[in-house]
């Protein structure tokens, strides 16, 4: 079958349905907008292991990843106790049938504190 013919079909078949109005319109759940998800995403604070130890990581936001689960941002910042520069951890959770699961583990995020001072002196000249 040839491209064209594809779209032909496709094309009768769309016009086949216009033309029955008795088809059942069902809602999809909106998982990211379901207020005890939102809240159960907010409240929950995972524990993870850094440079510096078990931090708890802190809340930052909430998602709908491709398929419609509700995701959630959380991140923990904690100074390197070996160099001595700052870094930030962050992770992306989803909740799937109830179930909190860890998703994603982002990149670690190093910044010196002194890199960042010079930083903000330059801009203040």
């Amino acid at each position: 079958m040839k491209d064209f013919d594809v779209v032909k079909l496709h094309c009768l078949a769309l016009e086949i349905l216009s033309q029955i109005s008795d088809l059942p319109v069902v809602q999809a759940p909106d998982t990211a907008n379901d207020p005890i998800d939102e809240a159960s995403l907010k409240d929950f604070r995972p524990v993870h292991k850094l440079s510096a130890g078990m931090r708890e990581a802190k809340y930052q936001r909430m998602g709908r990843w491709g398929d419609g689960n509700a995701v959630a941002y959380y991140q923990a910042v904690c100074r390197n106790p070996e160099t001595g520069k700052f870094e930030r951890y962050a992770w992306r959770y989803m909740l799937l049938s109830g179930q909190l699961i860890l998703h994603k583990t982002f990149p670690v995020v190093v910044q010196d504190w002194k890199d960042q001072k010079a930083g903000i002196a330059r801009v203040a000249k």
